[in-house]
């Protein structure tokens, strides 16, 4: 069980790049607002 929030941080780190390179084309105002939200690993 010790490797599930190492997953789970990992998961939402991947989710966040996905999203922030998808709003890089779009809107880079929505990727200044993830950003802050990412955990610093």
């Amino acid at each position: 069980m010790n490797h599930l929030p190492l997953i789970a941080v990992a998961s939402v780190f991947m989710i966040g790049m996905l999203i922030s390179a998808l709003e890089i084309q779009n809107n880079d105002s929505i990727v200044v607002v993830i950003y802050p939200h990412m955990p610093p690993y």
